[in-house]
């Protein structure tokens, strides 16, 4: 199934405030370095057709090294915004989606090159999840890797949910 919705439109830069807010958590060790600013990142595939950006409140993210069978196969490690805070760029009408399971992630790739360079999550399906390693260099001054008990997801979200679901609080 194609997808060629473009995210792009204006009529979400007012939903842009809320990219200010702790969305990406901080790493504990570092929180007391709040950023005032808004953090742009840019990324994209590996041929170059998908290109994205995405806003967040500080160059310290948090990335999430998911065990579900579909990341634990595509070594995924990635960092949830809010839907408000992500905008396709270019190569849209380049994405193929894939569902499985409950039908409720979103996963795109490149219908040329394959890579997956974000999704909606399950867990977040008011946000996108950024493909860390498809992120442009030059933005991100520190990570910090959280484990995602995806094979276990439901007793995961129920027990240690709350910090990934509140990476998207103030979407749309």
């Amino acid at each position: 199934k194609s997808v060629a919705k473009n995210n792009t439109s204006d009529d979400k830069s007012s939903d842009r405030k809320h990219c200010h807010s702790n969305i990406i958590q901080q790493p504990r060790q570092h929180q007391h370095h709040e950023q005032k600013e808004t953090v742009t990142h840019t990324g994209g595939c590996h041929c170059g057709k998908i290109r994205f950006q995405c806003q967040t409140s500080t160059t310290f993210l948090t990335v999430w090294d998911c065990n579900c069978s579909d990341c634990r196969l595509r070594k995924n490690a990635h960092f949830v915004v809010p839907k408000s805070c992500f905008q396709i760029n270019s190569g849209g009408n380049n994405l193929t989606e894939y569902r499985w399971g409950t039908g409720t992630a979103r996963h795109y790739f490149c219908a040329t090159c394959g890579i997956s360079p974000f999704y909606i999550p399950r867990s977040n399906p008011d946000g996108y999840a950024i493909t860390f390693v498809c992120l442009d260099a030059g933005t991100v001054s520190n990570v910090d890797i959280r484990r995602f008990d995806g094979r276990h997801w439901e007793d995961f979200i129920e027990a240690e949910g709350k910090d990934i679901k509140a990476c998207s609080l103030g979407s749309d």
